[in-house]
């Protein structure tokens, strides 16, 4: 785990400089919270840990089940 200091308005660049994945960046401090920004693309998922925490303990939805035809053999 990497642990940084940032002070409001500065920047973490993620991926490589010349062509970042994204970027985080502290929005405002006051007191005990803190404002954070992400600018990811689209298609990257960014989620709060209780909502990633919920995404994966949610049984995996089942669209239907393979049977075998009548008269099949497995191998």
């Amino acid at each position: 785990m990497l642990v940084i200091t940032r002070r409001e308005g500065e920047e973490v660049v993620i991926g490589d400089p010349k062509n970042p994945t994204g970027v985080v960046r502290i929005v405002g401090i006051k007191g005990d919270r803190v404002r954070i920004a992400f600018e990811f693309p689209r298609d990257i998922q960014v989620h709060r840990r209780e909502v990633a925490d919920a995404i994966v303990a949610e049984p995996s939805p089942v669209i239907g089940k393979i049977a075998l035809a009548a008269g099949a053999e497995t191998k």
